[in-house]
């Protein structure tokens, strides 16, 4: 069964996505123009009304700070939601409402527009709340030199390492890889850090950028894009983008909190590094904001432009990642969400970009 739905996110401010939302094998999924957005039952969150008789907010720790808000609880009584304890236990003792029931106080148009108001005030107070701790994140990010973020990239690929093998790769494979990582970083014009290649062994499609310039690549992902350059060209050049835009730093900085911000501000770096070595594993499984992957994306068509690759390899990367996302890539699109979305902003960019 299909329920009205929206995806809302401070980020964003006021602007929202509306679509259908629907009980799928794996999770709760919004289907929106703007892109599709799946919620994995597992460590899913469920608060059901939020304060609104009417309404229910799922949420997740793979896409923080975004909700995907129900307006019928009747999803609630999904079979797909219900035979799972973890989520039954967090809306016990909770009553739906009959659709009837529901469907009669919706008659009152006063009450609804109340219910409307209220929101519009929480989601405001939210906004402003966002833009006063972003302020505050783009300050910490500009203390901390590129010289101790390469320090923290060093430590989370050192902590990374001690659970996946780093992989003496053919000097061919190896080869290949950096030349296209070195081409495409000769474009930018101020050259900040020094890229570094890690090879793991895992079959899964991956490549992830950790601050300071150190670039994770599986041999999944190899074999993935086969002989296709501006495939490879593409994904590498998106992780350069999410390095030159300090994201995973800034990540970090969200994440971690006042802690990392007051160690930052005081300038004591002893400090930062001892919180970011209790925290580093999470930069390996990092999931960038919404707005953080179309900012990558776009950075990257333009260096894939300049190195002379062909920027419709990203594309074509992630529509084979869509076409695959139901057999086993999970763990790739759990860290760069909104696919559909990123194809759709990569059109009309590459549109501009002619």
């Amino acid at each position: 069964m299909s329920y009205l739905g929206q995806v809302l996110n401070p980020e964003w401010g006021e602007d929202y996505f509306q679509g259908m939302v629907r009980c799928h094998a794996r999770g709760i999924q919004i289907e929106c123009t703007e892109g599709d957005l799946l919620l994995p039952y597992s460590e899913l969150v469920v608060d059901p009304f939020n304060g609104h008789e009417n309404q229910v907010y799922f949420s997740h720790p793979a896409f923080p700070g975004a909700w995907i808000v129900v307006e019928t609880p009747q999803i609630l009584n999904e079979p797909a939601i219900l035979e799972r304890p973890s989520i039954k236990r967090q809306i016990r003792g909770f009553k739906i409402q009959s659709p009837e029931n529901a469907d009669s106080k919706n008659k009152n148009p006063s009450a609804a527009f109340s219910s409307l108001k209220w929101v519009g005030i929480f989601f405001g107070v939210i906004a402003v709340i966002s833009l006063g701790v972003q302020l505050l994140l783009t300050g910490v990010i500009g203390i901390i030199s590129p010289s101790l973020e390469v320090e923290i990239g060093k430590i989370s690929l050192e902590n990374f390492l001690e659970s996946h093998s780093a992989t003496p790769f053919e000097s061919r494979e190896r080869d290949y890889v950096e030349t296209i990582t070195k081409n495409i970083y000769s474009t930018l014009p101020e050259q900040t850090y020094q890229y570094k290649i890690t090879f793991v062994e895992d079959k899964t499609p991956n490549a992830f950028a950790l601050p300071g310039g150190f670039i994770v690549v599986t041999s999944g992902l190899l074999k993935f894009v086969g002989e296709d350059v501006n495939k490879l060209a593409g994904v590498l050049a998106h992780e350069i983008s999410h390095v030159e835009k300090r994201h995973g730093l800034r990540t970090l900085v969200n994440t971690t909190g006042p802690t990392l911000i007051i160690q930052s501000i005081i300038g004591n770096d002893a400090g930062i590094i001892s919180l970011v070595t209790k925290s580093s594993l999470m930069l390996s499984g990092m999931s960038y904001s919404r707005k953080m992957e179309f900012e990558a994306d776009e950075m990257a068509v333009d260096l894939l432009i300049g190195a002379g690759y062909d920027p419709i390899g990203l594309k074509a990367f992630l529509l084979q990642l869509n076409f695959l996302s139901g057999d086993g890539v999970p763990e790739f699109l759990s860290t760069h969400p909104a696919t559909d979305a990123r194809i759709k902003r990569l059109n009309q960019k590459m549109m501009r970009a002619d």
